[in-house]
């Protein structure tokens, strides 16, 4: 699960991965997010990255890859890639959706007059959070590798 308070240790270890990197990757990504992570990154957070190590093999956290998502998406992707990713995006939300209405299907909502009270527990709160754009980048990508 990706968690807002580990991107500042995330945006370090995407900004060490990056000194890795041919300065020709490295120069397609705007300066302003380059500085952007210089700036919120955790200076404390230790990472050593490992050259010799694939980025798979990498033991990064999910924010890292999710950063590297949005930069791929962003800032590396051709048209063509970025196409694809966008319209594999699309689906995976239509298929979301549909799923939606299997489980919950909406003919019933406004037809039922009475409430039922029975199964609500007082005092407890769900916080809901959306899914952030990297989360879902990440989601997509995963699912065009299978």
């Amino acid at each position: 699960m990706i968690k807002v308070e580990n991107f500042p240790n995330a945006y370090k270890e995407v900004y060490v991965i990056l000194q890795y990197m041919s300065k020709e990757d490295v120069n397609k990504i705007s300066k302003e997010f380059i500085n952007m992570l210089k700036q919120k990154m955790n200076k404390k957070h230790q990472f050593t990255y490992n050259p010799d190590l694939e980025f798979e093999e990498q033991n990064l956290l999910r924010e890292t890859k999710a950063v590297f998502a949005y930069i791929f998406l962003n800032f590396w992707a051709n048209d063509k890639q970025r196409k694809i990713i966008q319209e594999r995006y699309r689906k995976d939300l239509i298929e979301e959706e549909k799923k939606k209405s299997i489980n919950y299907p909406s003919v019933d909502i406004f037809n039922s007059k009475v409430k039922k009270t029975e199964n609500i527990e007082y005092g407890k709160l769900e916080v809901y959070k959306e899914a952030n754009i990297f989360t879902k980048v990440i989601s997509r990508l995963k699912k065009l590798k299978k």
